[in-house]
């Protein structure tokens, strides 16, 4: 019973049928040779069967006799074979090669009258008759050839159909099998079939078995069944029977008519074949459940894994054709706004820049590798550098991967200016790690002091080795291990021994938390020093020209604060050009709330040596606010006094916006998870609902947020609610279909979310507006709540109306949001949750709606297992079960308990008088008569068995019993049910009452069997009575 819950809820046969049908072909295949087998061992004519491949299977004494095969093995074997084994073969079987061929090519049967010359050389004519076989699926399973002399009778397989030969084999066959008559009648069943549902013959002749097919079935059942006979062809069948057990089993029935030359106009019998797939079903839906969740699965880390790639994601065909696309942020990527699927190449892009990717495609796809290429595309009047990735994907398809380059270009082309300007200065130039390694020097480095590589030099000894004076050496690495500047004229010496009057100046290298992670050495060779003025002059030439073309804005102040540099880089952050700026206050640049804060900041700049780095929010010319990154770094003077500061300076706002808006996104997406497992964890419907609306009035903090259900009518009620303190509740509110046009009813179900900011000002039907007025609705959203239904009926087992069947149209209603303090302008984020939420929300309230009528399903199934199918009371599995529990609790409460057994008198007679059926109505209605007698909750009425029923009355004494019993003759004697084979001419019962005082360790069985025992002598007596006995088993 449990399985056919699984099947209403889960999947239909015929999605199944698919993954069962081999092995249910070849059993039924089977069955129907057995068939043939006993057929062609019937008949008296010459008879031979052969499969598809022309192997032989059958062939009866008279064929053998009749083609001298006598004590030959032919079994298996081809004609080809069996005439190389017997000489005579050759001579009999090639007389069937032309014969076949055209049965066998027309489909149909072919008769000839041919010369048979045996191997004594006499001949006689015969009349040979080919006969294709179908299968139960149409196709061709064989052959039949029978012959016999001209003159005899006509051959027997034709009689083979005939009721009687067709019932006795029929009977020998393992599957379920039937014969209908050209009206569609139903005669005969077999007994596999008889034994599979636990009915006799007469129940099941006529159209009796179709009303044990399920009652969802049984139209369709009777409507395929009548034009499949009406086809004359072979037709196929799925339904649910019920067996003896009361349990519905999925069988696959296939019609076969038995003359299929007749023509089609023509009624024609039937015989069918049936095979019960209840289970094959059940083992391929769990398989293919599993695959498909093993496909979610993969489908969405997929999902996931592609998402988080910030770069545009192409799906192109071979031909140029985009088939899918996946867009990169906008802050990340810039794109064109044109990209659509379905489109060429050529028409989302450039013509150049299409071909240049084409060739890469067809590279791809050719080679199976990875093509890489950079192009430029120009958007919003700037040109963009990119690099695209060509990676084979599927047959004929590739991904392109394409990724925005150009801040790293532009760096990377800073990086090589900057480079330049420090290879070309005639100054030493050296950078040192934290630990004092060398890790670079300029050309001019290894020029002055005779050490061409870096390795050389860390190899000598590293920086100690170019000191004279030990003490002066102690000192630098000192400054450098303590992360401060150091500057002085030293006395170095080249690897050559050269002695050298340098300028040394040793800045560290700080990180962005301050830590000292290197450090950096300008030696100015002071023996050449008009060289080297020179070569400084130049240098600063060169730097200026650095400055003026870095994408990094410089801007350097005197210790009051006042602008000296100002280069095109700051004047394009900060919209101020160079000459209106110089001479002005750093703090023009500043919102009036960060003044004083980075006046503080400022002095803190003064009084540091080293550099440091900050985050600032600045304020352009035009007024608008951005936010920027500065590296502010201290400029000493010969003396070791700070004389200037020297900022760098970039525009990071769309940087910290996008991290700002990831962070928030990420919170978000935590918050609307946490939301959702709130909403899910219950499976009650309305413990759903209450929930769903608080956690999103608490999520979007709006006023009001309520679950408007809405009736196949198109009529609604407020069903949950969740609302401010301050505003009105409209719970429980009904509303007429009129507050909603029909248009609305169309874009809900095709699930869009509408956001109204201003009910007055936006697009609103008046009536809706004024149905909303009385609750001071200023704002709202909707979104609509989808369940999906795969419930064919429009109420529940209880006769109570179907949840998702009222649906209009899988609209199970809305979950709408009020804002009542004022319009208020929807975030896109906020539609998002709110979607997000909906979607949640109608998944919960379909799996509460499901868990519900399964549960209501189970209740059925349990009820109709504990009741007697024909007289609708308990059965005997319930009747024993009750009896020993309450067995049990009288011997726990020391009471008495009395069993009734009740016997229809004169059953057997009536029902050979009036009938089965008559006595299948006597016996409900004598069963609702004891069950309407028995009066308290506690009393159970079973049927026992047959014509005979048993009472359990806990907590009742003789007197109790025996009034029971009266009331229970009375009540037969009413209804009055003539017996004119019975001495009373009236149906009565024969009681026999025992009531019991149960003591320890005694036995409900012993009751029974004294009970038995007064119904015996109550039938001795002359029957039309009662019979009681107490614990002593003594007749009182």
């Amino acid at each position: 019973m449990q399985l056919e819950v699984q099947f209403r809820s889960a999947a239909s046969p015929e999605q199944a049928k698919p993954h069962v049908r081999y092995h249910l072909w070849t059993e039924m295949t089977s069955n129907l040779q057995m068939g043939l087998g006993a057929i062609v061992e019937s008949i008296a004519e010459g008879a031979i069967v052969k499969d598809v491949a022309n192997r032989w299977l059958f062939a009866n004494d008279r064929a053998l006799e009749l083609f001298e095969l006598k004590g030959l093995d032919y079994r298996g074997k081809t004609d080809s074979q069996l005439m190389c084994e017997r000489e005579s073969c050759r001579l009999h079987l090639s007389l069937f090669a032309e014969l076949e061929a055209t049965a066998k090519a027309t489909q149909t049967r072919v008769d000839r009258s041919l010369t048979l010359t045996r191997s004594d050389g006499t001949t006689a004519q015969i009349q040979v008759r080919a006969i294709p076989l179908a299968a139960p699926d149409g196709g061709a399973m064989g052959m039949a050839i029978v012959a016999e002399p001209n003159g005899a009778n006509p051959p027997a397989i034709a009689k083979a159909g005939d009721s009687q030969t067709l019932c006795d084999f029929a009977d020998r066959l393992p599957s379920l099998f039937w014969r209908a008559d050209p009206t569609g009648d139903r005669p005969f069943f077999n007994r596999a079939w008889l034994a599979f549902t636990g009915r006799p013959l007469e129940r099941e002749r006529g159209r009796g078995w179709l009303e044990n097919v399920h009652e969802d079935d049984r139209a369709a059942c009777w409507e395929n069944y009548c034009q499949g006979l009406k086809s004359g062809k072979i037709f196929e069948l799925q339904y649910r029977l019920r067996r003896h057990d009361g349990q519905y089993r999925w069988i696959l029935d296939i019609g076969i008519p038995q003359d299929r030359s007749r023509p089609s106009r023509e009624a024609i019998a039937y015989v069918g074949s049936c095979v019960d797939i209840t289970d094959s079903l059940h083992d391929s839906f769990a398989n293919r459940q599993q695959v498909q969740d093993r496909l979610d699965n993969s489908e969405a880390k997929h999902r996931a894994l592609v998402e988080a790639i910030p770069d545009l994601i192409l799906r192109i065909r071979g031909d140029g054709t985009i088939l899918e696309y996946k867009d990169a942020p906008e802050h990340a990527m810039p794109t064109l706004s044109d990209v659509q699927v379905g489109q060429h190449l050529t028409q989302a892009w450039p013509a150049a820049v299409a071909r240049e990717a084409m060739g890469h495609i067809e590279r791809a796809i050719a080679s199976g590798n990875i093509q890489t290429w950079e192009y430029q595309l120009q958007i919003d009047g700037r040109w963009r550098h990119r690099e695209g990735r060509i990676v084979p994907y599927a047959e004929n398809e590739v991904l392109a991967i394409l990724r925005d380059i150009t801040d790293r270009k532009q760096a990377l082309e800073a990086l090589v200016r900057v480079t330049q300007a420090v290879e070309s200065t005639t100054d030493a130039i050296s950078i040192a790690d934290s630990e004092g390694g060398q890790i670079y020097q300029n050309r001019a480095f290894g020029q002055l002091f005779g050490y061409p590589t870096v390795a050389e030099f860390n190899k000598e000894g590293g920086l100690p080795i170019l000191f004279e004076d030990r003490a002066v050496a102690e000192t630098v690495l000192g400054a450098i291990a303590e992360g401060l500047p150091w500057s002085g004229r030293v006395s170095q010496r080249s690897r050559d021994g050269r002695r050298l009057k340098v300028l040394l100046r040793v800045n560290p290298i700080e990180d962005e938390t301050g830590q000292t992670i290197g450090s950096i050495a300008i030696a100015t060779d002071l023996t050449e020093r008009r060289q080297v003025e020179a070569a400084l002059r130049n240098s600063q030439q060169k730097l200026s020209l650095h400055l003026q073309q870095t994408p990094l804005g410089v801007v350097e102040c005197n210790l009051q604060g006042r602008i000296l540099e100002w280069n095109p880089a700051a004047e394009a952050i900060f919209g101020y050009h160079k000459d209106e700026i110089i001479g002005r206050s750093i703090e023009v640049l500043l919102p009036v709330s960060q003044i004083d804060s980075a006046r503080e900041l400022w002095r803190e700049r003064l009084e540091q040596k080293g550099g440091a780095c900050c985050i600032s929010e600045n304020e352009t010319k035009d007024g608008r606010r951005i936010i920027c990154e500065w590296y502010n770094t201290p400029l000493i003077g010969r003396g070791g006094e700070t004389i200037a500061i020297a900022s760098l300076v970039q525009d990071i706002t769309e940087r910290v916006r996008a991290e700002q808006a990831l962070r928030y996104q990420s919170q978000r997406e935590r918050l609307v998870s946490a939301t959702q497992a709130r909403i899910r964890q219950s499976l009650k419907l309305e413990e759903i609902l209450e929930t769903a609306v608080s956690e999103v009035r608490q999520l979007l903090e709006c006023d009001r947020v309520v679950i408007y259900r809405i009736m196949s009518d198109r009529r609604g009620k407020v069903m949950t609610e969740a609302v401010a303190p301050n505003q009105v509740s409209i719970l429980g509110q009904d509303f007429d279909e009129e507050i909603f046009p029909t248009s609305c009813y169309a874009r809900y179900r095709r699930g869009t979310v509408r956001a109204i900011a201003d009910m007055e000002r936006q697009h609103v039907p008046e009536c809706l507006i004024q149905m909303l007025k009385p609750f001071g609705v200023k704002a709202k959203m909707i979104a609509p709540l989808l369940v999906e239904s795969k419930l064919p009926h429009r109420t529940t087992q209880h006769g109570e109306p179907n949840p998702i069947a009222e649906s209009q149209d899988g609209l199970w209603g809305l979950l709408v949001a009020h804002h009542c303090r004022g319009p208020r302008d929807w975030q896109p984020f906020e539609i998002e949750v709110f979607e997000q939420l909906s979607t949640q929300l109608a998944i919960a309230i379909q799996q509460s709606i499901l868990f519900k009528e399964l549960e209501v399903a189970n209740e059925e199934l349990h009820r109709l297992a504990s009741l007697d199918g024909l007289t609708q009371v308990a059965n005997r599995r319930t009747f024993n079960e009750y009896l020993d529990r309450e067995w049990r609790r009288t011997i726990r409460d020391r009471g008495t308990i009395a069993l009734i057994l009740a016997d229809i008198d004169y059953f057997k007679r009536y029902n050979d008088t009036y009938g089965h059926q008559a006595g299948d109505r006597c016996l409900q209605q004598v069963a609702q008569t004891l069950d309407r007698a028995v009066k308290r909750p506690g009393d159970l009425v079973a049927r026992y068995g047959g014509e005979e029923f048993a009472i359990v009355l806990p907590n009742t004494s003789c007197e109790g019993a025996m009034t029971v019993v009266s009331n229970i003759r009375t009540s037969v004697r009413e209804l009055r049910i003539a017996h004119e084979q019975s001495p009373m001419n009236w149906v009565s019962l024969s009681l026999g009452v025992v009531v019991c005082q149960p003591r320890l360790n005694s036995r409900s069985d012993r009751a029974l069997a004294v009970a038995d025992g007064a119904l015996y002598e109550a039938k001795s007596q002359g029957r039309d009575r009662a019979i009681l006995t107490f614990e002593g088993f003594g007749e009182l």
